[in-house]
Parts: structure tokens; C-alpha cells; sequence
């Protein structure tokens, strides 16, 4: 009987719905504890990452990621440039005062923000992983359309909401 659970369990798109719904859980936290004040250099930091993390020029000469296959790469480095861009964007204060977001406004940026963030890795995804991802997964994130739409969301979403100026 626990077999065939398992079995049933594992062809099923568990695992890809416990990592999607960590990420939005995830940051659905940060922007009730820590994030009401850092949407917008959390923005600025992803872009940051996103963009560093496929174009950066000599990742392959640092030995520990000279190593990795290219999409672990891109992700470890991903990870690395938007913890560290997030930090120097918060501290610096370059982005006060801006528009900061309250109550159903966080849950909005949150759903957004992840959306963005898991499109953004699942383009650094190389092929043979994808094709590991379930369908509905893939329909929604890693696909071209749906991934250009969460990659241009948040910023839709900032000409939308307007938030309050603390």
C-alpha cells in the first residue's frame, strides 16, 4: 500500500508544486517581515542578477564554478549577485523614499516576484532539466510566452500599484 502511495505520489508533480510553492511561501514571508521596505531594491536586485548571471563573461574562470555544468552556474550565480545586490541596494538607501507597498499590495509583489524569479531560473535551466519539470510547470514558467509575461510583470505591476510614501 505505501508503494503503490509512493508510486502514485512521484508521478505526480509533487515535487515540482513543494519547490514552486517554497519560493512563493518564501517570499511571501520576506515581504511581511523584512520586505515592505525592500520591493523595490529586491527588484532591482533580481534584474541585476538576472542579467549578470547570463552574461557574465569570465564565471568560468572562478574554480570553484569552472567545475559546474553551465546552468549550475548561472544559478549558483544568480543566487550569489542578488543576495549581494540586495544587500549594497538596501543599505545605501538609494532607492528612498520610494513607493512601498501595505497589506494586500505585499502578497501581490510577492505572487509577482516569485513568478519572476522562477521564470528567471527556469530559463537558466538547461534542456534535459526542463524536460524533467512537469507539463504544468513548464505551461506556466519555462515556456517563452509565459515566461516573457512574469518577466515584464513587475514592472506592469509598479505602474499599477501606487502604495504609500513613508
Amino acid at each position: 500500500m505505501f508503494a503503490d502511495l509512493l508510486t502514485r505520489v512521484q508521478d505526480f508533480f509533487v515535487w515540482d508544486v513543494m519547490w514552486v510553492s517554497g519560493v512563493v511561501l518564501g517570499m511571501v514571508l520576506f515581504s511581511y517581515t523584512l520586505g515592505r521596505y525592500a520591493m523595490v531594491p529586491l527588484f532591482a536586485a533580481l534584474v541585476t542578477a538576472g542579467v549578470l548571471s547570463t552574461h557574465a563573461a569570465y564565471v568560468d574562470h572562478i574554480p570553484f564554478l569552472a567545475t559546474l555544468a553551465e546552468h549550475e552556474e548561472r544559478v549558483i550565480m544568480f543566487f550569489v549577485v542578488a543576495l549581494v545586490a540586495f544587500v549594497v541596494f538596501r543599505k545605501n538607501s538609494f532607492f528612498e523614499p520610494c513607493i512601498v507597498p501595505s497589506g494586500w499590495e505585499l502578497v501581490i509583489f510577492a505572487i509577482i516576484y516569485s513568478g519572476f524569479t522562477l521564470a528567471m531560473l527556469g530559463a537558466m535551466l538547461s534542456p534535459e532539466m526542463v524536460e524533467t519539470v512537469s507539463m504544468n510547470v513548464r505551461i506556466v514558467f519555462v515556456d517563452e510566452f509565459p515566461r516573457t509575461l512574469w518577466l515584464v510583470s513587475p514592472l506592469l505591476l509598479f505602474s499599477v500599484l501606487r502604495g504609500s510614501v513613508d
